[in-house]
């Protein structure tokens, strides 16, 4: 009798070639899973923390005012410019660093690269804000009345 006329023989077979077929595929789906990991790529929660780093450098903010802003120790604040700590986009802290960003953002299309003049704004006493700045942005209260405040200013000029 021919092998490929025994109806066992053919199953027992097709059981084995499908079998190799997916092991090879998982095999393959494992080393690519590797692979990706290994490709080290920022996620948001890295991106938003480099960036409120930026934007509170070129505000001219102090580590303990960006601290206070996110509601942070100061210590924190060197990890975070370490790179060994990163700030959970999705927490209340995330939404605090984001509007800080927003906010330096707004503040450039009013003065645009103009560091002195960005500085001297965030330092300097402001009628709205019965205080400077630097001083009102760190209660979130104060500091999305800012954003708020630059935004209308923003679309007004």
């Amino acid at each position: 009798m021919n092998a490929l006329s025994d109806p066992l023989a053919i199953g027992i077979f097709l059981f084995t070639v499908f079998m190799v077929v997916g092991l090879v595929a998982a095999q393959r789906e494992r080393k690519m899973e590797l692979t990706a990991k290994n490709m080290r790529t920022p996620d948001s929660d890295e991106v938003l923390t480099e960036s409120v780093i930026r934007a509170s450098r070129s505000l001219g903010l102090p580590d303990l005012a960006l601290a206070r802003t996110l509601g942070l120790e100061e210590a924190e604040i060197v990890r975070m410019a370490n790179g060994d700590r990163v700030i959970d986009a999705t927490s209340p802290m995330g939404e605090a660093a984001l509007r800080l960003v927003r906010l330096s953002r707004a503040l450039d299309t009013l003065v645009g690269s103009d560091e002195e003049a960005r500085t001297a704004w965030v330092h300097s006493h402001n009628e709205a804000f019965g205080t400077t700045p630097l001083q009102y942005i760190q209660s979130p209260e104060g500091l999305a009345a800012t954003l708020s405040y630059l935004d209308r200013m923003s679309a007004s000029a």
